[in-house]
Order: C-alpha cells, then sequence, then structure tokens
C-alpha cells in the first residue's frame, strides 16, 4: 500500500505501533497485563505496547493513505469497540504514540526470535 509517511510516500505492507493505555476516569496510565509475543511486546514498565501488523491483510486499515489514518483507525478499534447504545466502555483508552514503517527483514527477525531461532 501506498502510505504517506513524514517524509514521503513509502510502500508499506508492514507497521509497528507503539500504544499507551489511560483509566477512562481517573487517567492514570494502566498497565498491560498479557503475555508478550514475537509481535505483540510489552515495555519493561508494562505501560506501553509496539504491535507489528501486516496493514494489507487487517481489515482495521482498509482505505488508509497517510500514517494520521493509521493511528486513527488503531485508536478508533480499542475505544469505540461497540455501539454507543450499549454502554460499553473500554478499561483503557488508548493513545498512539508511534507508528513506523517495516522492512520484510524486521518481520521475519521478530518472527524467527519467536521460536527460539
Amino acid at each position: 500500500m501506498k502510505i504517506l509517511w513524514h517524509d514521503g510516500y513509502h510502500n508499506t505492507k508492514w507497521i509497528a505501533t507503539e500504544t499507551v493505555g489511560f483509566h477512562p476516569d481517573t487517567l492514570e496510565p494502566v498497565k498491560y497485563t498479557f503475555k508478550p509475543t514475537p509481535t505483540n511486546r510489552i515495555s519493561k514498565d508494562k505501560l506501553r505496547r509496539t504491535e507489528v501488523q501486516d496493514i494489507s491483510t487487517n481489515s482495521i486499515f482498509r482505505g488508509v493513505k497517510t500514517i494520521w489514518d493509521i493511528e486513527d483507525c488503531i485508536e478508533r478499534f480499542w475505544n469505540r469497540l461497540n455501539p454507543l447504545p450499549t454502554a460499553w466502555r473500554g478499561a483503557s483508552i488508548v493513545k498512539v504514540l508511534r507508528v513506523e514503517c517495516l522492512c520484510k527483514k524486521c518481520v521475519k527477525r521478530m518472527d524467527n526470535k519467536g521460536r527460539g531461532e
């Protein structure tokens, strides 16, 4: 996919996104508690999550044209999972800190580390 980044257009398939969560009432940072995987990691302080995604196959990224579209898609997905009438509220408010374009070699190295190679 041809995506507009801060330094111009790049053909992009894989991205890494770094996010942070905040409690919806107190706005205090929320620690991530999931078990890390090769493509879904958390920082040592458990406050930041980095996820590698293939934007060409993940339907939430359909139609994105810019890095800001990617940020918007991720925040919309996590913060608005269910319609308003359900009164559902997420456990945290997710904010995207960074989106980076990854090369195929980077993704392969991450995948191999997960298999102990």
